[in-house]
């Protein structure tokens, strides 16, 4: 809970939490050649011009860590999702660092960044239905995975072309062996 003018760490390793509750950074922040633990910015005020953190530094480390709990939340098991509050502010940490990388144009660490934060979101949303198995829910959670599947939540277009073309081929090679009766 203090004011930095900047945080500027480069070519280090940070084997255990890095932990920056409720810090204001007023300058620049940055990651460069790190290798990093836990990542907790929950709470943190980032200059978003001058905060340049690589995701592939912080993938699948994102989570809400503090040095008074021992416990670290990653939103990685059903159970975790019972606890909504540390789940808003995981998924608050995904919102910052994407407006960060939204506003340099860091679009493949924006979108490595949507796509971890949206499979948690799928991950909450199965947790929904299993506690309230109604239509919404079910549709919700699908929908979810069908994004995930067709075009990772809309990230890679070419992917939704090759599923579409392959779905193509699956229905010519039906028609091929099925044809019309106007055929005969």
């Amino acid at each position: 809970s203090s004011t930095f003018n900047s945080i500027n760490i480069k070519n280090s390793t940070i084997l255990g939490r890095f932990v920056n509750k409720q810090v204001q950074i007023k300058g620049s922040f940055e990651f460069i050649s790190s290798k990093l633990g836990n990542f907790n910015i929950d709470g943190t005020s980032l200059p978003i011009e001058n905060t340049y953190i690589p995701f592939k530094l912080i993938s699948n480390k994102i989570a809400l860590s503090y040095q008074e709990n021992p416990e670290i939340y990653n939103a990685t098991i059903e159970k975790s999702f019972e606890d909504k509050e540390s789940y808003d502010r995981l998924i608050a940490m995904y919102a910052k660092l994407l407006a960060v990388y939204k506003a340099r144009s860091e679009s493949e660490s924006y979108n490595a960044c949507y796509v971890e934060m949206r499979k948690k979101q799928t991950a909450y949303s199965k947790f929904l239905y299993s506690k309230n198995k109604s239509f919404s829910n079910y549709i919700v959670y699908q929908l979810n995975k069908f994004m995930e599947i067709f075009s990772d939540y809309g990230t890679k277009p070419t992917k939704a072309i090759i599923f579409s073309i392959y779905v193509i081929l699956l229905f010519a090679l039906i028609y091929l062996f099925f044809p019309n009766s106007w055929d005969k």
